[in-house]
């Protein structure tokens, strides 16, 4: 109980453009977990959803907490991005080292360039 309010009392927000954070994410994936799939899984089925759901999860958690710690300055001027694309289901195994899970991979990597194009610009400018 103590540690924690301890812990939460040091963290400040920034509020001056002093710092700038670019968070590139390895990829988030979106599975489908069907009532009627689950419902008879044992504890060795539920094992890889739990750990996906938990990575997910401690993703999105420090994310969000970025964001309240390295939020907009006052004119507007971001002091934290992040960049995560969504990996489609078949590319989402990351041991799949075969050629086709890469070019998939590459390819998803291409197309987060080309919707980013303007954020990665912004970022560039605010790093040089």
């Amino acid at each position: 109980h103590g540690e924690f309010e301890s812990f939460t009392g040091e963290v400040s927000v920034v509020e001056q453009s002093e710092y700038f954070m670019l968070s590139l994410g390895t990829g988030r994936v979106t599975r489908p977990y069907p009532y009627n799939k689950a419902k008879s899984w044992g504890q060795a089925q539920w094992i890889r959803p739990i750990i996906d759901i938990l990575m997910q999860g401690v993703s999105e958690s420090v994310d969000y907490q970025m964001r309240y710690v390295l939020p907009p300055d006052a004119s507007g001027t971001p002091q934290y991005i992040r960049i995560n694309p969504e990996i489609p289901a078949e590319n989402a195994e990351m041991s799949d080292v075969s050629d086709k899970n890469i070019s998939g991979l590459q390819e998803v990597a291409a197309k987060a360039i080309k919707e980013q194009d303007q954020v990665l610009d912004q970022v560039c400018e605010l790093i040089s």
